[in-house]
């Protein structure tokens, strides 16, 4: 979407040919579109690194006068984006994906107060509670032991970038050296570069070839199936599946067992992040943002829904909201 305060307008992890610049908030692939068209953006380094990881060479720029990028919380190197208006008077966020709870493998999210918020809407239902990281954490790795410990094999079926480094240091907190495929080992790295370290092997090491993996392995969520199988066959061992993910509090997925460890933060965490960002006025944004801005609204709040293509006029926006 187009962001516009009087002659200047910023693309918020899209494209907008009218943009003055873009800003992309993190490295997940939905939240890139800003790169379409230039190798040039406002971002992390970390950012500019993940990318980089994945063969798109990408240059960061320096933050323009009066914004700022605050940490949010999500993945390694994931901003929000805090902009001033003097001209104004007034303040905005674009949250982009954050994360309230400490991830395991990011940076702790940073708020600030703002009078205006544009707000992810990845999970807008109350009814949804995740339950504390370190509590699904400890679960997984109780499940991890009493599998292994009679021999079997656990593989995990996971998104390749954050949330499988962070099943990795999890497993590294019980001792446990995971086999993790080249396309999570390449993450790994960047990781390790910005400080975040872990120990794992990679499909194809030296260390495979002898057999002296340890039996829990990380793979992309596509090649998990596969993965099981043929862990199965060389090793003849029981193999078990699991996925870990926010979703397995709405979905079931086809595995053995599945844990609800999610870097967004639930409607609850929503409701306190708004509640230290104050606004006056909220724009939620994404697949669910009519229902997060329902259910917002519920709470007290001035919230509006952001189309995907829109464009906000700060200005404009100032004054109805004086009305």
């Amino acid at each position: 979407m187009l962001f516009r305060v009087g002659e200047r307008s910023i693309a918020l992890d899209k494209y907008d040919r009218d943009a003055e610049f873009s800003f992309v908030s993190h490295a997940h692939s939905d939240h890139t579109q800003g790169l379409r068209k230039s190798s040039t953006a406002l971002m992390s380094e970390q950012t500019a690194g993940l990318l980089a990881a994945r063969g798109k060479n990408v240059y960061t720029m320096v933050p323009p006068k009066s914004t700022a990028m605050i940490n949010a919380g999500h993945i390694l190197g994931s901003k929000q984006l805090y902009m001033e208006f003097d001209e104004l008077g007034t303040d905005a966020i674009y949250s982009g994906d954050y994360q309230m709870q400490q991830s395991f493998a990011a940076e702790r999210i940073e708020i600030k107060r703002a009078e205006t918020l544009i707000i992810d809407s990845t999970y807008p239902y109350p009814n949804i509670e995740f339950d504390d990281r370190d509590d699904v954490a400890y679960a997984m790795q109780r499940y991890v032991r009493n599998k292994t410990s009679s021999g079997a094999a656990v593989v995990f079926g996971t998104y390749t970038m954050g949330k499988a480094q962070e099943i990795v240091r999890i497993m590294n907190d019980i001792g446990i050296v995971p086999t993790v495929d080249p396309k999570v080992a390449r993450i790994n790295e960047v990781y390790g570069e910005f400080g975040i370290h872990m120990r794992y092997s990679t499909v194809g090491d030296e260390s495979q070839e002898n057999g002296d993996s340890d039996p829990v392995l990380i793979m992309s969520n596509s090649g998990l199936t596969a993965c099981a199988m043929k862990v199965s066959e060389e090793r003849k061992v029981r193999v078990y599946t699991a996925m870990a993910s926010g979703f397995a509090k709405i979905y079931r997925f086809n595995t053995d067992v599945q844990f609800p460890l999610s870097d967004h933060a639930d409607f609850k965490q929503a409701v306190e992040y708004v509640g230290c960002c104050q606004p006056k006025q909220i724009f939620t944004v994404g697949g669910n943002s009519e229902t997060m801005a329902k259910n917002l609204r519920a709470e007290g709040y001035r919230a509006s829904v952001l189309e995907s293509g829109s464009t906000i006029s700060l200005a404009s926006h100032i004054k109805a909201a004086s009305e």
